[in-house]
């Protein structure tokens, strides 16, 4: 029912959190050595990491999602 999007843009980074209070999901069963892995998951991580910065990802059943994604400008 609810999406939130913020940007907070500093001088040597840029931090997005973009956040909803959605049914969730256990994190632990999306990691990338599963049989069937989340490739959204993968991929968000990957990108993030290819330009020098991090992706990190808060979920449990029930409560929602929140992504965070840091980069350096």
């Amino acid at each position: 029912r609810r999406v939130a999007v913020t940007m907070d843009i500093a001088a040597g980074s840029v931090t997005i959190v973009i956040e909803d209070n959605g049914r969730g999901f256990l994190l632990e069963t999306t990691h990338e050595d599963m049989e069937s892995p989340h490739w959204g998951l993968v991929t968000m991580r990957e990108r993030a990491a290819a330009i020098g910065g991090r992706c990190t990802i808060e979920t449990s059943p029930g409560r929602g999602t929140r992504v965070t994604v840091e980069a350096p400008r």
